[in-house]
């Protein structure tokens, strides 16, 4: 089983609509670990990390979840220990 790392940058209507109460919700049922956080310019900041299938059926659920046009903004980033669960950060 691959272990990824990835930042996400969500951009479009993703603030005041619940998101990052539905990307932890999604996270945390995959058991991932990572934390989502709203950001000063109107984005949502994601670091999510866990098996590769997880990590892509996370992201394809977010992105499902909302029907409205969300730009998403992928990196891959290095694994962290220290994201063991998924937290909402502020």
């Amino acid at each position: 089983m691959t272990t990824v790392a990835k930042h996400i940058i969500f951009r479009g209507t993703v603030q005041g609509v619940g998101f990052r109460f539905t990307v932890f919700g999604v996270a945390s049922r995959l058991q991932l670990g990572g934390f989502v956080r709203n950001l000063h310019d109107g984005t949502v900041e994601m670091v999510v990390q866990g098996p590769q299938g997880e990590v892509k059926n996370c992201i394809e659920d977010i992105n499902g979840s909302f029907r409205c046009d969300i730009e998403t903004e992928i990196k891959d980033i290095d694994y962290n220990p220290i994201y063991n669960d998924f937290k909402i950060t502020f």
